[in-house]
């Protein structure tokens, strides 16, 4: 991959997407799996932008200038219909159905018409919501709460799968995990380097099994990793140990077994 020019870094992510260049938004998906059986059963997409041949930016380089310029419910609104798009090509395919979890940004929760747009993707491209789980970041404070566990209602009543990620690294709270209704939470793999890290998965881990929710240690890199977080009572993993993220050309061939 060629160095990142730094002059794409502002000014044309934003004009790409105001121009409605959607073409240059490409999700790269990163398998989750089972820790007891290793069968993948999901992916996360996770964007970048590619505004020429061998020019391809993350999301921590894109999505500042996008939020400076007001665009992050147009670039939700890309990556749900890149996402629906792959699955209904999957679906099409014959491929099994797996479900691919998105990141959203937590302003995005208090926007009054965020489920109405999101639902009305899925039906215009014949896409199952149970299919798509949104994960609630946490690189910035959640706001309203009680607005934002509406909206978490209301998504789960169309169908999706909704998680808090990174829960107890950043903004996302053990409050969120009791105000809002989300279906699993993802845990920073810093847990697992940290001291008394384990004693805090396996807390959690309690907590959510009386909740009914699933949890998932994202950052896996080695076995011990996997199998210190399957001892401690998560169901499932993602990180390097399992694959790294994958251009979604590679999608219908990356193994589900």
């Amino acid at each position: 991959m060629r160095p990142i020019p730094d002059k794409y870094i502002e000014h044309d992510v934003v004009a790409s997407l105001r121009d409605g260049r959607r073409h240059e938004f490409h999700p790269y998906l990163q398998p989750k799996v089972c820790l007891e059986t290793r069968r993948t059963i999901g992916f996360e997409a996770l964007m970048r932008w590619q505004p020429q041949p061998g020019v391809v930016l993350p999301p921590y380089l894109i999505l500042p200038p996008l939020e400076r310029a007001g665009l992050i419910m147009e670039m939700w609104i890309a990556t749900v219909e890149n996402v629906c798009e792959i699955l209904s090509k999957r679906f099409h395919t014959g491929h099994e159905p797996l479900s691919i979890s998105i990141n959203v940004h937590p302003k995005l929760l208090a926007d009054p018409f965020f489920v109405s747009k999101t639902s009305a993707i899925t039906r215009q491209h014949g896409v199952s919501p149970s299919l798509i789980e949104i994960e609630i970041v946490e690189h910035e404070k959640l706001g309203d709460v009680d607005a934002a566990a509406r909206t978490v209602s209301s998504l789960r009543r169309e169908g999706f799968h909704v998680s808090l990620d990174d829960l107890g690294a950043g903004h996302a709270s053990l409050f969120h995990l009791a105000c809002l209704p989300v279906s699993g939470i993802k845990i920073d793999r810093g847990f697992l380097l940290a001291d008394r890290g384990y004693c805090v998965i396996a807390g959690l881990a309690e907590i959510c099994r009386r909740l009914g929710i699933f949890v998932l240690v994202e950052g896996i890199e080695t076995e011990e990793q996997a199998g210190a977080a399957f001892k401690a009572g998560a169901q499932f993993g993602q990180g390097f140990l399992f694959s790294r993220p994958e251009a979604e050309v590679t999608f219908h061939e990356l193994r589900v077994a």
